[in-house]
């Protein structure tokens, strides 16, 4: 249940008739301009949402619980008793296990429903389209914009939970900085999850190829190993996972002052102490534009992928 979903078999939403899948080698020309197909197609989608709210409160329900789960898991930090336990490196390493866990759920959530649902797109999308109802490219665009007030509700509702829970920095910018990258990380899964649909006609294939995609994505952000060998470090630099964990981290960091194990000794700062490899010696606004730019990227690349796939 994603934004992506639909409910292909209402009379206002299959469009047109025969063309039962296997459509012809160029489709008739659409006669509506490509505003009206988009702005039709968008009605569509989201009256799919409004008769079957149960596929929102599934979303909700998903990301509430992680975030609750998360939350109860590393509530408040452990605050100043796990100072004295366990001195600084205790809050260092459960801010940094934290915001890992965070980017864990932003990055395989999103994806992989996004590719289930498309799935179960192809046959409404091929027969529509070879019928000269309405061109891919408009159904492309109508999906990618009725999507995102979802995906933005969704990560107001775990973003929310998540950050006053575990006991971030209390601080407006650093709120928006961390609503922004994770958001951004869900629209890049679920731009993967799309372009993984698009690969191969089997929908088991697809899932395969976005599980092996997912596993290096998060293996290699830096947190897992304390060095990422030579010649293993492209998978860093070609992971975005890498690049929102790094923003995350920098962003929590900054102008954080640890407790000391002893009241007497002066609050430790927070920076010098994230671990190296996490570290990609780039500024947030970099890393945040390194992100929008595999949006960009993986968007268009899905929608060339699936235009030729059907």
């Amino acid at each position: 249940a994603t934004p992506w979903s639909s409910r292909p078999g209402r009379s206002d939403e299959g469009g047109g008739s025969g063309g039962g899948g296997g459509g012809t080698p160029l489709a008739p020309p659409v006669a509506t301009s490509a505003p009206h197909q988009v702005a039709v197609l968008s009605a569509r989608f989201l009256r799919s949402w409004a008769r079957t709210p149960a596929l929102a409160g599934i979303q909700v329900a998903q990301y509430t619980f992680f975030a609750v789960l998360l939350g109860a898991t590393y509530w408040r930090l452990g605050g100043p008793e796990a100072a004295k336990e366990g001195g600084p490196t205790a809050g260092v390493f459960d801010r940094v296990a934290s915001l890992w866990f965070v980017v864990l759920v932003t990055v395989l959530q999103p994806g992989a429903n996004a590719c289930t649902i498309m799935y179960g797109q192809k046959a409404l999308l091929r027969r529509e389209s070879t019928n000269g109802l309405y061109t891919p490219s408009a159904f492309f665009i109508a999906k990618s914009l009725t999507s995102l007030p979802f995906q933005v509700g969704f990560a107001i509702v775990f973003n929310s939970i998540i950050y006053f829970a575990v006991g971030y920095q209390r601080d407006a910018a650093k709120f928006a900085v961390f609503f922004a990258v994770n958001l951004l990380a869900m629209l890049v899964s679920e731009s993967l999850g799309v372009l993984a649909a698009a690969l191969h006609r089997s929908e088991l294939v697809g899932q395969i190829l976005l599980s092996a995609a997912f596993v290096p994505l998060l293996m290699y952000t830096g947190f897992i190993q304390t060095r990422t060998p030579t010649y293993l470090a492209w998978l860093k630099r070609a992971s975005f996972a890498a690049y929102a964990y790094a923003a995350l981290v920098a962003n929590e960091f900054e102008g954080l002052r640890l407790p000391s194990p002893s009241p007497a000794l002066p609050p430790i700062k927070a920076e010098p102490l994230i671990p190296k490899n996490v570290r990609n010696g780039l500024s947030i606004g970099a890393d945040v534009g390194i992100l929008f730019a595999f949006l960009v990227a993986f968007r268009v690349g899905a929608y060339l992928l699936f235009a030729r796939a059907i």
